[in-house]
């Protein structure tokens, strides 16, 4: 087979045909992974992919929705489902997957601290996000009390996340922006980190951040602790 015989050179070489780094990344650690089984069952004598630079992928800070955007896509929203995901984005910081996922016996609006848990999220870990009164006051009157929070509009089962995607984006759109549920999530992490003064374990947590390094941008589009830190300056003696 050709990889069996492929030099360094030659992979370093493919893997510069990708412009993106990080499908140049991705490729890299798949032929890795290829590398790696074939030495240990003698198929090669060396992992070719051992010396070859990890491709660095570029620093994105988070994009939040506008709070105007947010506040007009939640005014007109008359689909409950869109309403819903919107909410849960905005206010507990859920992917679209976890949106999906969620179930009604998942949310606990009773006690002294109501509570969403999320159930195998991103990397498979479960957590639990408390609620904001205005999210627990919209799944109060919007979700159903069984099974899946968001549904089909025949109510057969569970909406996909393709299909979610797309009520969204048309409703985005509908309402003047090019923005859709991640940036929602996007807004719930950035005001998280700013009221919670730019702690980097308690964004992390609740947004279900393996680590914090991607948490970190979060507090830096804040603004929390670098406003902080020029406010102390003195002035020119």
């Amino acid at each position: 087979m050709p990889w069996m015989i492929a030099s360094p050179e030659l992979l370093e070489e493919w893997l510069r045909s990708f412009p993106n780094p990080a499908t140049r990344r991705a490729y890299l650690s798949d032929a890795a992974s290829l590398y790696q089984w074939a030495v240990k069952r003698g198929l090669v004598k060396a992992d070719i992919t051992a010396d070859i630079i990890r491709p660095k992928e570029p620093k994105r800070l988070p994009r939040p929705m506008p709070e105007a955007d947010a506040a007009r896509a939640i005014l007109l929203a008359t689909d409950t489902r869109v309403r819903l995901a919107l909410s849960l984005a905005l206010y507990a910081g859920l992917r679209r997957a976890e949106i999906c996922a969620l179930d009604a016996d998942d949310v606990i609006l009773g006690g002294d601290v109501p509570t969403i848990t999320v159930r195998k999220g991103k990397g498979g870990k479960d957590r639990t996000v408390p609620v904001h009164p205005i999210l627990s006051a919209e799944l109060l009157h919007l979700a159903p009390r069984y099974g899946p929070v968001i549904s089909r509009l025949d109510g057969r089962g569970r909406l996909s996340t393709a299909m979610l995607s797309a009520l969204i984006a048309n409703h985005m759109e509908a309402v003047g922006s090019h923005h859709r549920l991640h940036g929602g999530r996007h807004r719930f992490g950035t005001q998280l980190a700013e009221v919670t003064g730019g702690d980097l374990q308690v964004v992390a947590d609740l947004l279900g951040h393996e680590s914090l390094t991607t948490t970190r941008g979060y507090t830096q589009l804040s603004g929390v602790r670098t406003a902080a830190a020029v406010l102390r300056m003195p002035g020119v003696a």
